[in-house]
């Protein structure tokens, strides 16, 4: 098996926070699905982030079946967790595992940094950057189509105005404006909550 294959670290970070947590609840979902018990999911973030917890839900033997799962969010954050995760020995088996999938998810990163390059160059990793300009807009469209939200044209360019590449807001704003608007989202609609 080449190791392309066995591959099970996930990374994902951007400053879209948006399209990244969807991407991990995908990811999640899908693990869900397979396995049904949840025994072996763990979640760490930099609120609670053990380097030591972690360690043990990576290395503790098992006795399940299912693949182990392990979130980490934000965790790179904190300096002293990166220099414990490149001092891990287990982390070039990490790379190679097949009973365990990790799963980075970051915000702001420094490539520079040891952790964080190591895990670009070993792990499945994507790029989550702000949307802007046309992928903005095809992103909207898209979002809009796939919610049955009917919205004019003019309308939805004022709201990625309005919005500013911050999908998290935009969501919100376009399920608000459906639940007000009779038919079609127009500029009279959005006049209502925001001022011109």
């Amino acid at each position: 098996m080449d190791k392309h294959n066995r591959t099970m670290i996930i990374f994902l970070y951007g400053r879209d926070t948006y399209r990244s947590r969807k991407k991990l609840n995908e990811i999640i979902a899908r693990y869900r699905e397979v396995h049904k018990s949840g025994m072996s999911f763990h979640v760490f973030d930099r609120e609670d982030a053990s380097f030591g917890d972690f360690c043990n839900a990576a290395e503790a033997a098992t006795m399940f079946s299912e693949k182990r799962f392990i979130v980490l969010t934000q965790c790179l954050a904190s300096k002293d967790f990166c220099q414990n995760f490149m001092a891990w020995k287990g982390r070039e088996n990490a790379a190679s595992a097949q009973d365990i999938i990790y799963i980075f998810r970051e915000e702001n990163i420094d490539k520079k940094g040891d952790a964080q390059r190591w895990l670009i160059k070993n792990a499945k990793s994507q790029e989550f950057e702000i949307l802007t300009g046309v992928n903005l807009h095809k992103w909207a469209k898209k979002f809009v189509n796939d919610k049955g939200i009917k919205i004019s044209q003019g309308a939805l360019f004022q709201l990625l105005s309005i919005t500013e590449g911050d999908l998290w807001a935009l969501e919100n704003e376009l399920l608000k404006l459906k639940l007000y608007a009779e038919g079609e989202i127009s500029d009279k609609d959005l006049a209502v909550f925001f001022d011109s």
